[in-house]
């Protein structure tokens, strides 16, 4: 039975290839037995071998981690959290690794975005598959090169919205306003361009961060997210590290810091 499906499938997918016109819709309902829905077995023989190597990789453990990463609302942003600060670390490193400015100027900070991480990590054994989880997108980190005053509108972002995944990056929050800006632990200046790593869909204006979009540079550093957060894992298991992380009011409310 399923052969017949997918031959029918495949007629479709054919017919929808050619220009057409609808003419006319029926809609008809078929009542289906839960017994024709039943794995084709030469079908499931031929994609097992498949299934057990993806989930060989998937499942394999890359790191322990000493605490649970909740994942940050998305909805109601409050500051910093646990698992945006860890990974945002991780893209400052391996942005800096990885970028060869032709003009000595290395990073200087990294924004994410909080509604890109999409689960948390647990206590315990940290798979390939949670990685996929959290960062399920196929985003590539970006560097981008800002002037003072697109800076500042990233730092008006930010503090408008509450908070986003930072990392080189120190700002207080005073009635929807950055104060006491510091970057890599120096205060910010308007007259200077600064290097921020983001990802390719934040550059691009999503999120609204449209100051992004008028940058004086653009350098795709061609590293998926998660493939720079799954290497990490294995350097840090194989320096015989458990995975932690910390709250340090990178960002904070001047009434609550």
């Amino acid at each position: 039975m399923h052969r017949h499906i997918i031959y029918i499938l495949l007629i479709i997918l054919a017919a929808a290839c050619r220009p057409s016109k609808i003419v006319k819709t029926e809609e008809v309902l078929y009542p289906m037995k839960n017994d024709t829905l039943g794995i084709d077995s030469t079908i499931y023989k031929i994609l097992q071998p498949y299934k057990a190597k993806v989930d060989a990789t998937m499942d394999e453990v890359l790191i322990n981690s000493a605490i649970e990463f909740p994942a940050p609302d998305r909805k109601n942003i409050a500051g910093e959290s646990l698992l945006g600060n860890m990974l945002a670390d991780i893209f400052l490193q391996t942005g800096r690794d990885n970028y060869k400015p032709g003009d000595a100027h290395n990073i200087d900070f990294v924004l994410m975005n909080t509604g890109g991480i999409r689960t948390s990590l647990p206590k315990g054994a940290i798979t390939t598959r949670n990685v996929f989880e959290v960062l399920p997108f196929d985003n590539r980190l970006v560097v981008v090169t800002l002037s003072g005053d697109s800076t500042q509108a990233l730092l008006n972002y930010i503090a408008k919205k509450g908070g986003d995944p930072v990392s080189g990056l120190k700002m207080g929050i005073d009635n929807k306003k950055p104060v006491d800006v510091l970057i890599d632990g120096v205060p910010f200046d308007r007259t200077k361009t600064y290097k921020v790593v983001t990802n390719d869909f934040c550059s691009m204006g999503g999120d609204q961060m449209w100051f992004f979009t008028g940058a004086k540079e653009y350098t795709d550093l061609n590293i998926v997210l998660r493939d720079a957060v799954i290497a990490r894992f294995k350097a840090y298991a194989v320096s015989g590290m458990d995975l932690n992380g910390k709250l340090d009011n990178r960002i904070y409310k001047t009434d609550a810091r």
